[in-house]
């Protein structure tokens, strides 16, 4: 399994290429670093993701993945009271086979 450090994504160009070729090595899972890699790459960014939530799921372009998971936990924090409140699970390539 390939894994990739914090420190490695600083010191090289960690492209959205290779975040997909990371993630097919763990089941299609994306972490964050992975999503933002595939989001900033002009060749990747509008690779569908999908993001799955305790009520339900939705696919989005990888540039626009970050902005949703912001508004959907920033909703939560500022309504602690409402207990149907949605929350994000995991993120993954959306891949069929």
């Amino acid at each position: 399994m390939s894994q990739i450090t914090q420190a490695e994504i600083n010191e090289t160009e960690y492209t959205g290429a290779d975040a997909i070729a990371d993630a097919k090595t763990m089941g299609w899972f994306l972490r964050l670093h992975q999503i933002e890699a595939i989001a900033r790459d002009i060749n990747t960014r509008l690779t569908p993701i999908l993001v799955r939530c305790g009520g339900g799921r939705f696919t989005a372009p990888a540039q626009d993945v970050m902005h949703f998971i912001a508004i959907i936990e920033g909703y939560a924090k500022a309504n602690p009271a409402d207990e149907h409140a949605d929350y994000v699970r995991d993120c993954s390539l959306a891949v069929s086979k």
